[in-house]
């Protein structure tokens, strides 16, 4: 089985290739057009939620580009009282293969001092420097008080982490790769995970690492743009609570209750039924667990199982679908941990017209009050008990093994 991103190659002398191989990123830049930075109009951008002005940055990434960018921003900044920060004003819209490392660095510099939107959209590529430009997009949290991830990939766009070597090129130095390592953790930081960080210097001349599945944009705190919905069902529910608790909440879920045997019902329902790589091994997460490409099979609503288990754990609401009029869906999860049945549980609420899931840990949540609460949120601006109730975004709705190209909108015109 291989982790995910813990790629393919382990040998004695790992540490020595993880310098040589960002190194040769830093080799003589090939002939090629420079890219072109243009500001477009101000327009509403599915990466925003709002209105927005587009900076595109499409071509080659050269050492004159970062100055291109400054000078982009320039009549920008003068339109905003707080330059340190345009988050929902500039969103920079990458295409690009790569090319100069320490330009895509300055780049990311830029990107990250003022706190601008990385966007790859629908059909474009961005891979090598400018995936690493891509990275830094940022901005501040709803409330203020932390600095967020603002990177936004379209489902339909590709997303490559690449960084060749040769471990017997005797002309890579291995000073220049400590200094391209050490410039990379002051300009990125925390903004590039570490798992991505060995992903990505561990892949070989010929390979890349990209952002294929759920699991990849969420573990790597990437977002998504331009899927389709699925089908809201009690399934649909539990993926939304059980990757917030993998992604967002960094903890494991544990057994679910009322998850049916599959080999009572459904024989070739575990067939395809995890991840796995191009020569059919299975992909792991960071941790070794198999990653679930597809939904959990629940009791059926009725069953004799279900009931003696709701009756069980005193727990009415357990694996119940609530719809209410207007196209609301919810429904609740319990989740043993160890020897401890009913450990956890997790209430997920769909609201039509909204592109996110609401997400809510606790016993005795009362679905028809959380309902009505919500909906006066939205519909008269009152507040949910102070503030809202957490939430993960709608693509959260898939399995994480689920491959996002498969979620791309087939008319895409709803953006979402």
């Amino acid at each position: 089985m291989r982790p995910l991103g813990l790629f393919r190659r382990c040998t004695s002398n790992f540490k020595l290739l993880l310098w040589v191989c960002l190194a040769c990123m830093l080799s003589a830049t090939a002939s090629g057009l420079a890219a072109e930075v243009k500001v477009g109009k101000v327009e509403s951008h599915p990466a925003s939620g709002g209105d927005a002005t587009i900076i595109s940055l499409k071509g080659a990434i050269l050492r004159d580009d970062p100055a291109k960018l400054e000078q982009a921003l320039k009549p920008l900044l003068n339109d905003h009282h707080d330059s340190s920060d345009l988050r929902g004003h500039i969103i920079l819209d990458l295409s690009s293969e790569g090319q100069d490392y320490y330009a895509g660095l300055a780049l990311a510099t830029i990107v990250k001092k003022f706190k601008i939107t990385t966007y790859v959209s629908d059909s474009s590529k961005c891979q090598s420097a400018c995936a690493l430009v891509f990275m830094a997009g940022r901005t501040i949290s709803t409330f203020g008080s932390a600095i967020e991830p603002d990177r936004v990939l379209h489902v339909g766009g590709t997303l490559h982490f690449h960084a060749p070597f040769d471990p017997w090129d005797k002309e890579r130095k291995f000073a220049a790769g400590v200094k391209a390592i050490r410039q990379l953790q002051i300009v990125l930081g925390e903004a590039l995970p570490t798992d991505l960080l060995i992903a990505m210097l561990a892949a070989g001349p010929s390979e890349h690492v990209s952002v294929d599945t759920v699991y990849d944009a969420a573990n790597w705190n990437i977002d998504l743009v331009g899927y389709r919905e699925p089908k809201i069902g009690r399934e649909e529910l539990l993926n939304a609570c059980t990757n917030h608790r993998s992604f967002r909440l960094k903890q494991a879920t544990g057994p679910i209750m009322g998850e049916r045997a599959y080999d009572h019902y459904d024989p070739d329902y575990r067939e395809d039924f995890f991840l796995t790589d191009s020569e059919g091994e299975a992909v792991v997460d960071s941790k070794g667990n198999s990653i679930r490409r597809k939904n959990y099979q629940l009791y059926d609503e009725g069953s004799e199982d279900l009931l003696n288990l709701r009756e069980a754990t005193n727990f009415p609401n357990l694996l119940r679908l609530v719809d209410w009029e207007g196209g609301n869906t919810a429904t609740s999860f319990a989740f043993e941990a160890g020897d401890t049945p009913d450990a956890f549980r997790c209430t997920a609420l769909k609201v039509m017209g909204r592109s996110e899931v609401y997400v809510l840990s606790g016993r005795n949540i009362d679905l028809s009050k959380l309902q009505r609460a919500l909906t006066a949120f939205w519909r008269e601006n009152q507040v949910f008990q102070g503030k809202l109730p957490p939430s993960v975004p709608g693509w959260f709705l898939f399995p994480p093994g689920f491959r996002i190209v498969e979620t791309k909108e087939i008319a895409s015109t709803t953006k979402k």
